[in-house]
């Protein structure tokens, strides 16, 4: 058997083929149709690949994986070896990533299904096309004002608030400037409710989308945003791990049994989250708790106690893990959730 790891790269990428220690070779391949052809007759089936997980790598890992025995994808910034060795060149790093896999202690990533991985396209497409409509309605905003019209600006999303502007008495800048802004923004809102819809119908693909859209207070992208990011909830043995992903649970530093102080603080400091996920399902769910909220009186109290205590953030951020933990046990039975409102949060789980 040979461990194999690939630094991969857009033009090429460097192998090193990893038999006993000393018994090394480097070779290097055009990351082209003939050079991945050409690394594929060196493979075989009981070979172990370790691949740095940019974003190329998912088509390469397609090309590889049925060829051999194991094909791991790494996280390359968890693995410090990597991203911190004194002497960075592309053999190196195929070598470092060789060594960690016959020594399985690689930081290893997930590969998304093919249902996520279309999900998520098509959720950046819609962030995009929202960060681009939020531009638009800045600009408008500041020519409206120009002549004393006072519009609230997310109000300029709609057509009938920017029909009521008499463009007339622009000068003539900001007359055509307003024409051309208007109809972009009418192109953005089209495009956006048309993603929003493919988002439904892709997201109905997964088993596990009966079960997040009968929560209620979970709109489609909320789902959307779940779906993709938990994508097989048979990975997550316990709900610690599954909030440990989202990087919903509180930071911890110890040593020989002791507390040790925050690095900004100075001091201990609990309750600080890992942050360790991905950062917009984090703030989608964060944000899905204030609407979840009225629709169960048990996570309510749990709410409103953290809140006396802590403040409302960070309420809200313990109310969504207490949310994500339940969540996994309902993901783990399968099925749509029924009289939520009854459901008590103290014993998540044995709610289902």
């Amino acid at each position: 058997m040979t461990y194999i790891g690939v630094d991969l790269h857009k033009e090429q990428f460097t192998v090193c083929y990893r038999v006993t220690e000393g018994n090394e070779t480097i070779r290097e391949f055009d990351n082209g149709e003939e050079g991945i052809s050409d690394f594929k007759q060196t493979l075989s089936c009981l070979d172990m690949v370790a691949v740095e997980a940019v974003g190329r790598a998912r088509y390469f890992v397609k090309q590889i994986a049925p060829l051999v025995r194991k094909v791991v994808l790494v996280t390359p910034w968890k693995y410090a070896i990597l991203t911190t060795s004194i002497k960075k060149t592309d053999a190196n790093d195929a070598r470092v990533l060789a060594l960690g896999l016959e020594k399985d202690i690689l930081p290893v990533a997930r590969l998304r299904t093919e249902a996520a991985h279309q999900v998520r396209a098509l959720l950046n497409a819609r962030e995009l096309l929202v960060a681009h409509r939020v531009r638009l309605m800045n600009v408008m905003e500041s020519i409206v004002a120009n002549y004393g019209i006072k519009i609230p600006k997310l109000k300029l999303r709609y057509r009938n608030w920017r029909e009521s502007v008499d463009v007339n008495q622009f000068a003539f800048g900001e007359y055509h400037a307003w024409l051309t802004l208007n109809d972009q923004m009418e192109a953005a809102n089209s495009q956006i409710v048309n993603l929003e819809r493919q988002i439904v119908d892709s997201s109905k693909q997964f088993e596990s989308y009966g079960v997040l859209a009968s929560v209620p207070g979970f709109g489609p992208i909320t789902v959307a945003h779940l779906l993709r990011t938990i994508d097989r909830i048979a990975d997550f043995n316990n709900p610690k791990a599954l909030c440990s992903f989202l990087g919903i649970v509180p930071r911890t530093r110890q040593s020989a049994g002791h507390n040790l102080p925050s690095r900004k603080a100075g001091r201990y400091k609990s309750g600080a989250i890992t942050r360790a996920g991905d950062s917009k399902t984090r703030s989608a769910l964060i944000m899905a708790v204030n609407r979840v909220l009225v629709h169960n009186q048990s996570l309510r109290n749990f709410y409103d106690r953290v809140k006396g205590r802590r403040g409302y953030r960070k309420a809200r951020t313990a109310a969504a893990r207490k949310l994500l933990t339940f969540l996994f046990f309902a993901l783990k039975k399968g099925k749509p959730i029924e009289a939520f409102e009854k459901i008590d949060f103290s014993k998540p789980h044995s709610a289902i």
